[in-house]
C-alpha cells in the first residue's frame, strides 16, 4: 500500500512515478464538451423508491447546483427514466466552462469529408461477459461491494485498480480508493488520467487532486478479485454483445444506452433484466453486475485514435495491459478519454489489446456510453469457468 506522502506527490508535483487517475466529460459525438466540476462530489445516491434529482447536502435552498438550461443528452424517455433517479439533472458533472475556455472534442476534429470513411464498417460489435451478483445483507452469498456506501461518501475514487493487469488479464486490487477532489485535464479541457510511469504528463495538462486517505470504496482485495471472475455461489454469468454505430460523416463509433434500440426503453444499461439471479428485490430491474470486454486494434500513429467512456459506476480500461482509464467508485455519470498517441510505447501498425471492465454497483442508475475512433474487434470471450447456477 502506498503511503499518504506518496499520494501527495501526485497532488502537489504531478510526479509520473506515482500511480494516480482522473476523469473527463464525454458528451454527444457532435456536441460541445462541458468542463467538469472542480469541487468534491457529495453523496448523491437515492433510496430505491426515490424519484427525481437529489439536492446537494450543502444546498440550503434545496435546489440542485448546476447551470440553468443544462439538458440531458439523448432523447426524452419519460416512461423509462421514472425507473431510476434523474442523473442528468445531477450537478456533479454538468458544470459551465471555465471563463474564456474553449474545450473541444478531439473526436470532432475527425469529422471531415465523408468520402474518407466510405470503406469503414457502419457498426462494430463487441461481445463481453456480464456477471450478476446478489447484494450485501439481502441474499445468501451477497457481495459486500454491491449496494454498499463508501466510507467517505459517494463519488469518484481513484487507485482502486492497479496500473497493470495480472497474469490472468484481470485488474489487480491496489487500494480501497482515494476520493477525487479535482479532475486532471488535457489541453482541450477534457478529463484525463493523472500521470503514471507509462502515461507521462504533458506541459499543457492541468493537475487534479484527491483526498490523501483511503475511503473504503471497496471492501478488500479478495472482494475486488471476484468482480471479473466466475465464482460459484457468488455470481452467475453470460455473454452480452454491444453494437457501436458509426456516426454520420465521421469515423466515430458510439454505443449509448439512451439511444440504442435494445436499451432506450429500459431506463439505462440493464442487459440482464429478468435473467441470471433475477431482478433486484422490489425492483423491475436487475442491478448489481459487472461487464468485461476483451478487444484488439491496430495502432495508427498520429491519427488521434481515441476511446471515451461516460457513465457510472466503476470503469477501468487497459491498453496493452496498462491502465489508461480509471473511473472507480459509486458516482453519478462521469467520463474519461484516452488518446492513443499519448502512449509513447505503442508502435505504428502493431496490434494491441484493449480490455474494458465495468461495474454497476448501486441503484438506481446505469449510464453507459462508449465513443471511439478505434476499430475494435472482440478477441475472445473473457476467461470463464462456466455459467454457474
Amino acid at each position: 500500500m502506498r503511503s499518504s506522502p506518496a499520494l501527495m506527490t501526485v497532488l502537489t508535483a504531478g510526479a509520473v512515478s506515482c500511480f494516480a487517475a482522473a476523469t473527463l466529460t464525454a458528451g454527444d459525438a457532435c456536441a460541445q464538451v462541458r468542463a467538469l466540476d472542480d469541487q468534491p462530489e457529495e453523496d448523491y445516491r437515492q433510496p430505491a423508491n426515490s424519484r427525481g434529482p437529489k439536492s446537494k447536502p450543502d444546498d440550503k435552498k434545496g435546489q440542485p447546483r448546476g447551470q440553468p438550461g443544462d439538458q440531458p443528452r439523448g432523447k426524452s424517455r419519460d416512461k423509462s427514466r421514472d425507473k431510476r433517479s434523474n442523473s442528468k439533472d445531477r450537478p456533479e458533472e454538468n458544470q459551465a466552462q471555465e471563463p474564456n475556455a474553449q474545450p473541444k472534442n478531439l473526436l470532432l476534429d475527425q469529422l471531415i469529408d465523408s468520402s474518407a470513411f466510405d470503406a469503414l464498417p457502419d457498426s462494430l460489435q463487441l461481445t463481453g461477459i456480464v456477471r450478476d451478483f446478489h447484494i450485501k445483507n439481502k441474499n445468501p452469498g451477497g457481495h459486500p461491494d454491491f449496494e454498499q456506501k463508501p466510507g467517505k461518501g459517494f463519488g469518484q475514487y481513484l487507485r482502486i485498480a492497479g496500473p497493470e493487469l495480472d497474469e490472468e488479464g484481470k485488474p489487480v486490487f491496489f487500494s480501497k480508493g482515494y476520493k477525487r477532489m479535482k479532475h486532471w485535464r488535457d489541453q482541450q479541457n477534457q478529463n484525463i488520467m493523472a500521470p503514471l510511469d507509462h502515461y507521462p504528463s504533458l506541459p499543457t495538462d492541468k493537475l487534479g487532486s484527491m483526498q490523501p486517505l483511503q475511503g473504503d470504496a471497496v471492501t478488500s482485495a479478495e472482494s475486488f478479485s471476484q468482480w471479473f471472475r466466475d465464482i460459484p455461489g457468488v455470481n452467475v454469468s453470460k455473454p452480452v454483445t454491444l453494437t457501436l454505430y458509426r456516426q454520420p460523416l465521421s469515423n466515430v463509433y458510439t454505443f449509448d444506452d439512451e439511444l440504442d434500440p435494445l436499451y432506450a426503453d429500459l431506463g439505462g444499461f440493464f442487459p440482464i433484466n429478468n435473467d441470471l439471479f433475477g431482478n433486484t428485490l422490489q425492483d423491475d430491474i436487475n442491478f448489481h453486475f459487472t461487464y468485461e470486454i476483451d478487444a484488439q486494434f491496430v495502432y495508427e500513429a498520429g491519427t488521434n485514435q481515441t476511446f471515451r467512456f461516460r457513465g457510472d459506476d466503476d470503469v477501468f480500461v487497459f491498453v496493452d495491459g496498462k491502465l489508461v482509464i480509471d473511473i472507480g467508485g459509486i458516482h453519478s455519470p462521469v467520463g474519461q478519454i484516452i488518446n492513443l498517441d499519448r502512449l509513447d510505447w505503442l508502435q505504428d501498425g502493431q496490434t494491441y489489446g484493449l480490455k474494458f471492465f465495468y461495474a454497476e454497483r448501486f441503484r438506481h442508475d446505469a449510464n453507459f456510453r462508449i465513443e471511439t475512433s478505434i476499430i475494435l474487434q472482440t478477441v475472445d470471450l473473457p476467461t470463464i469457468t462456466a455459467l454457474h447456477d
